[in-house]
């Protein structure tokens, strides 16, 4: 199965069992598994490299959205185990980031990465530029296999992601998602004046790289094999690709990007705050 996994290009597999994951777990997540995958004992994890090696253009979207809707890519090469699993009698779901599975937790207890400081899992010589997949499966894994430890590991704590990080998000004692600017730049609606600044100041229109490039895992990453994730890329959005649109027809446009899932409102005002669109024609088109 693993080998089956690696197969469709991932950088690293490996199984996590019920008895290591549950416990860092919440209730709600416990439910949610339970009820996609009734007595699930295994989880699959993988993560699938995506950097190419490109330098970002000023406004540009965060690496992880140049190439397909990672959510598409990882779903379909991740089939081929399910598959597998299905032809021996076992029930699977296939999951990709909005799951019960804590993906971190999973991938870490699998022993395929180390935790970095700045939340994102590690995966030499891929660095963190990875996406995790997990598949969820009543079969059992074998004995001695799927619990790599009691602790979850983590990188030795150089601390170049918090000083990179341009808004303060990263800190000693925890993430403060409100100060995220890659969450910043894909919240809905008017941005405060300080939301507006950082974007701005950092030519962020959509998510932020800041932490990860400063990471020395990622000072030369293996590229990515994988087609979908270094052919016919979009670094950037331009004003013709949002203006004029409804939501439908961006998502014909743009449907199998991952930065098209808000549609293009949040876009065009991030175009706005960084090409200097006044305030209140924002507004006016709101």
């Amino acid at each position: 199965m693993q080998d089956a996994v690696l197969s469709q290009g991932a950088a690293a597999c490996g199984l996590c069992r019920r008895s290591a994951l549950e416990p860092v777990m919440t209730a709600q997540q416990r439910a949610r598994m339970e009820a996609r995958v009734p007595g699930w004992q295994t989880v699959l994890c993988a993560a699938f490299p995506y950097y190419v090696d490109l330098p970002a253009p000023k406004g540009s979207l965060s690496r992880y959205a140049w190439g397909m809707d990672y959510h598409l890519v990882l779903t379909r090469r991740l089939a081929h185990a399910a598959e597998l699993l299905a032809a021996h009698g076992a029930a699977c779901a296939v999951l990709a980031d909005a799951s019960p599975v804590p993906e971190r937790a999973a991938a870490l207890l699998a022993g395929i990465g180390m935790l970095g400081e700045h939340g994102l899992v590690i995966v030499p010589p891929y660095g963190s530029y990875v996406f995790l997949g997990t598949v969820v499966t009543d079969f059992s894994a074998p004995d001695g296999v799927g619990n790599a430890g009691e602790s979850l590991p983590r990188c030795p704590g150089c601390g170049a992601c918090r000083a990179a990080c341009p808004s303060g998000a990263l800190r000693e004692d925890g993430f403060d998602s409100n100060r995220c600017l890659s969450q910043i730049s894909q919240k809905k609606g008017e941005l405060a004046g300080w939301e507006q600044a950082l974007l701005k100041e950092n030519g962020c229109l959509w998510g932020c790289d800041a932490c990860q490039t400063a990471c020395p895992f990622n000072r030369a990453p293996r590229e990515t094999d994988i087609p979908e994730f270094r052919e016919a890329l979009t670094m950037t959005v331009t004003r013709d690709m949002v203006e004029g649109v409804t939501n439908r027809e961006f998502r014909q446009r743009c449907g199998t990007r991952a930065f098209a899932w808000r549609g293009p409102g949040v876009l065009r005002r991030n175009l706005d705050i960084l090409y200097g669109e006044p305030l209140e024609s924002r507004r006016a088109e709101q």
